[in-house]
């Protein structure tokens, strides 16, 4: 028999006395007409019997609806969980057999195919109470005159039940430790309790099987609760229900009795009153394993899993995982305290600690929030605002497409035709009236013009990309010959947003300037901060009306074996009591929190110590301010 363990002394299925004397459960089994299938399959020359079976499941079936029990002792009446031999003869019993126990099968009819008198297989089968067992099956037919004798199958079945059920048992405790072990890890390893309470939620079902899982915490000095997390669990819900509610369900009697409790039905437990009782009820038949999340003695909330009713109750075992968890949440809680107080307890120095790194970040980064910082919410803008005219017009071109042109002056020509002749009808009127309420003609006017928009867009858009990543681009260590019109088009495309609503920008640029030795990057900078600088003082310049704009040139030239850039300004200028101090570091007129006073220091530095060039202004109050670079054509080293 098959899903169930045997063994077999050949010849003994004859001897019924010493069948049912055996100590072991022995079946006697027919396998003749097994074995007339095998010989026709060999003599038709099929090989590989295991793969024409798997190929045709239907035969299988077939061959073992023809397998026949002819005898059994009294071990195997107790193996399959019955007194009645006669329950046990002719086919096999189907509530014996399991989706397992039909790799069993296919074995037997392997080693008919193959003419052997001896095979042992292990498979699960069931009982006749449908419970689930595991056997080692040793299968064997006696010999008579040479042959082997299928008729005559003897199965001694060895029932290895206990011992898989403990090692089932075993796995089953050693997914618990693993699963204890990794929320042990995570606590020890993060701060983090909502990733500690979703992971604890989540192996709820792991360990127990159950259909729900939910963490409730509550205050219970405010009468609050506070936060939920739940496993297959529309914890939204939560949103309607009340601490008093909650109190007076089960949660509320292990709140108030401090231990862990299950229940076999909710809608019926005792234990639920009120709002509690008439929510439960919603649910019949749900059962619950519920434990308390205590700190101190102080229930902070519970950890609840829950069973629909097809689903078994829960066992004392399995409250005593959940309670082992509730405690993992309760250490979470712990944590997340311990490291709440310390950090109120550091919040001075942290605070001091901040502000000292802001002080170094100045100190080091000052290029970049003189410059770069104070341009990136109008870099920002510039780009966001082709992209959303740019999207608002494809969306109108979705609903004007062109194709529909031909369609409208197609149907205008028809229904003119349709006029002149007078058969349209109403047709005509109603068309009349809905090209009207359309407004086909304001749709043919303003497409086009939509397109154009979106090209512009997508032009000014790429223009502004190419201009960034030019500007940003690192560049390398040492100098190399760089096209300067470039660097100051580039330039000042990226300061565009810092001076188009106050000044206009004129480029005076040399065509024949040849390519500098520079260093692209910290150069790009420099001019930044002169052309910002530019900018800023044209607009804060007292007396300008609303809408006036400045102007700001940019200038190249090439003057004795120099390349010369000149930025003017037709701003406020400069007082001359400060004319000499404006390239000392933290030196600034703005207020408070405007200025660093490192933007022209950082400025002179990059001109003269990185390309042994000068950086000089010149000015006059009232009338504007120069500045201008001079940078060797031939670097002093190689020169």
């Amino acid at each position: 028999m098959t899903g169930v363990a045997t063994t077999s002394t050949a010849g003994a299925g004859t001897d019924r006395t010493a069948l049912d004397a055996a100590p072991m459960a022995i079946w006697e089994e027919d396998f003749g007409e097994i074995a007339r299938f095998c010989e026709k399959q060999r003599g038709a020359g099929l090989k590989d019997m295991r793969a024409h079976l798997r190929a045709h499941p239907f035969v299988l079936a077939d061959l073992v609806g023809s397998i026949r029990v002819t005898n059994v002792n009294e071990m195997a009446l107790q193996l399959a969980g019955t007194s009645d031999k006669e329950e046990l003869l002719g086919p096999i019993p189907p509530e014996l057999l399991s989706d397992e126990s039909w790799g069993t099968f296919l074995d037997q009819v392997v080693a008919i195919f193959q003419e052997r008198d001896r095979l042992t297989t292990e498979s699960k089968g069931l009982d006749l109470a449908g419970n689930p067992t595991w056997h080692r099956v040793h299968w064997a037919a006696p010999t008579t005159g040479g042959e082997i004798d299928y008729s005559k199958v003897l199965v001694m079945v060895e029932d290895v039940t206990t011992e898989r059920i403990a090692e089932r048992q075993r796995e089953a405790y050693q997914r618990e430790l693993r699963a204890l072990i990794d929320i042990g890890a995570q606590l020890a390893s993060t701060l983090d309790e909502q990733s500690v309470f979703q992971q604890i939620v989540d192996t709820v079902p792991e360990l127990t099987g159950a259909d729900q899982a939910l963490i409730l915490l509550f205050d219970q000095d405010d009468e609050t609760l506070t936060t939920a997390y739940g496993y297959n669990y529309p914890v939204s819900e939560l949103a309607t229900h009340h601490y008093t509610e909650v109190m007076d369900g089960i949660s509320g009697w292990v709140t108030y009795h401090l231990e862990a409790t299950t229940s076999p039905d909710i809608s019926t437990d005792e234990r639920n009153r009120g709002h509690a009782l008439e929510r439960a009820r919603r649910y019949p038949g749900t059962s619950a394993a519920i434990a308390p999340i205590l700190r101190d003695g102080i229930v902070l909330g519970t950890l609840t899993a829950l069973n629909g009713p097809e689903s078994p109750l829960f066992t004392p075992r399995q409250l005593s995982l959940i309670e082992t968890l509730a405690s993992q949440a309760a250490v979470a809680i712990n944590n997340a305290r311990i490291y709440e107080e310390f950090s109120r307890n550091h919040a001075a120095l942290q605070a001091a600690h901040h502000e000292l790194q802001e002080t170094q970040t100045q100190l080091l980064s000052a290029q970049k929030l003189e410059a770069i910082g104070s341009l990136a919410a109008g870099i920002a803008h510039e780009i966001n605002t082709p992209i959303q005219y740019v999207g608002d017009n494809i969306r109108f071109l979705e609903e004007s497409a062109e194709a529909a042109f031909s369609l409208f002056d197609m149907v205008a020509d028809i229904v003119k035709a349709l006029e002149k002749t007078g058969d349209g009808g109403d047709v005509v009127e109603r068309y009349r009236a809905l090209e009207e309420e359309a407004d086909v003609a304001f749709i043919r006017e303003e497409a086009p013009l939509a397109i154009q928009q979106s090209l512009e867009g997508i032009a000014r858009v790429a223009e502004i990309v190419r201009a960034m990543k030019e500007f940003a681009h690192p560049g390398a260590e040492d100098k190399t010959p760089t096209d300067l019109n470039r660097c100051i088009e580039t330039t000042v495309a990226v300061a565009k947003n810092e001076w188009k609503y106050v000044a206009d920008v004129a480029l005076d640029l040399d065509t024949s300037l040849p390519d500098v030795p520079v260093l692209a990057g910290p150069l790009n900078q420099s001019l930044l901060i002169m052309i910002v600088n530019s900018a800023q003082a044209i607009g804060e310049m007292e007396g300008r009306t609303e809408g006036e704009k400045g102007s700001i040139r940019v200038a190249t030239a090439v003057e004795d074996d120099h390349a010369v850039i000149r930025v003017s300004d037709d701003g406020p200028g400069i007082p001359e009591h400060i004319v000499n101090r404006i390239f000392d570091p933290f030196f600034t007129t703005k207020e408070v929190g405007k200025g660093s006073g490192q933007g022209l220091s950082i400025a002179r530095s990059v001109v003269v110590d990185k390309h042994d060039g000068t950086l000089d202004v010149e000015t006059t109050e009232g009338e504007g301010t120069t500045f201008v670079i001079r940078l060797p054509l031939i670097p002093e080293a190689v020169a």
